[in-house]
């Protein structure tokens, strides 16, 4: 039984990997990447176990993971860091499951595979709140609840003992899942392009919720409410006395904000960016404390994310062009008086 449910779940998602590939929509790589490695894994299933194929299951739970992560715009690592994940996988997975079989191994290899599958899940969870896109916003939660049974189930599974069994029945819900997606299809692809479409236009918000905008706008930019190191979007939606459904609406159409915490980001991050190029003695830690972060550490990953850059260095190459500005208006000083002189 399991032979033929995981022919037709590897099919089933080669299938959905063909139909979203010529669609532009954030992440495709990843989630395609995440699509081919379960249907390696079920190809694997089907082929009585090929060798091969082997690499491509050990390190797929990694892929799984930055899959859920591209398509929710949750936090990633590095590629290099998540490569590094997967040789680990590959390595203690051999080790702990084809070649000595080590006990140690392959425990470590169940605990890594169990935490890749979990960690976007939690993440989904968490940052539930954030998401402005109404669509998206019902998609995770599907996605969520199915999710969190196959890919933890798999890997408790494995790591029981009873790995036919959980593989069996993650097929079955993979399977399942495909069905839904298909089905929800133009749905999602909807979502995704009305989100991206958002990135490049402004859809017209009513007269109500433009007066709101220049509400919320005022809020953030002249009362600094994004200074609240504790401002959700819960907060934010009780100060303008406006529900959450519709201050989601308002920042994702009329803002372009694709989530609360990016959107809240922006403002500080300018703010920090302002506040170094006037006060050359502060450090970064208080400039990042009065912007509204809680920390020096989510302050470095929020700047390096949105500028590609830490914040150590951007105050450095803004102070290297400060001093070469002034020393060249001091040397082309002497040169206008001359000339000035001259006439």
């Amino acid at each position: 039984m399991l032979t033929h449910l995981a022919a037709a779940t590897c099919v089933s998602l080669l299938l959905i990997a063909l139909l979203f590939r010529p669609i532009r929509i954030p992440g495709r790589v990843d989630i395609t990447l995440g699509l081919l490695s379960g249907a390696g894994f079920f190809l694997y299933l089907a082929s009585l176990r090929t060798s091969w194929l082997l690499p491509l299951v050990l390190a797929g739970p990694v892929a799984c993971n930055r899959s859920l992560k591209a398509g929710f715009d949750l936090p990633t690592r590095s590629p290099l860091i998540d490569a590094g994940l997967a040789g680990l996988l590959i390595v203690s997975g051999i080790i702990g499951y084809v070649w000595s079989h080590e006990p140690v191994a392959a425990r470590f290899y169940d605990l890594l595979a169990l935490y890749m599958f979990c960690e976007p899940l939690v993440l989904m969870i968490l940052k539930l709140p954030d998401d402005m896109i109404e669509g998206r916003r019902r998609a995770r939660i599907a996605i969520i609840g199915i999710s969190t049974v196959i890919g933890p189930l798999m890997a408790i599974g494995a790591a029981s003992g009873l790995g036919e069994i959980s593989a069996t029945i993650g097929a079955g819900l993979t399977l399942t899942l495909s069905f839904v997606v298909v089905a929800c299809a133009p749905q999602l692809l909807k979502t995704w392009q009305t989100a991206e479409a958002t990135s490049t236009s402004r859809p017209a918000l009513d007269a109500r919720e433009q007066k709101i905008l220049g509400r919320l706008r005022g809020l953030m930019v002249t009362d600094e409410a994004f200074r609240d190191p504790d401002l959700t979007l819960s907060r934010l939606s009780r100060r303008l006395e406006v529900p959450e459904h519709r201050l989601r609406r308002i920042i994702h159409l009329g803002e372009g904000g694709r989530n609360f915490s990016l959107y809240l980001n922006g403002y500080r991050i300018a703010a920090v960016k302002a506040a170094l190029e006037t006060e050359e003695d502060a450090t970064i830690l208080s400039l990042a404390l009065e912007a509204g972060y809680n920390s020096l550490s989510a302050f470095n990953r929020a700047f390096l994310a949105l500028e590609d850059v830490t914040p150590s260095a951007y105050r450095r190459a803004r102070m290297a062009a400060r001093t070469a500005n002034t020393s060249a208006a001091t040397d082309a000083t002497p040169d206008a008086a001359i000339a000035v002189k001259a006439t």
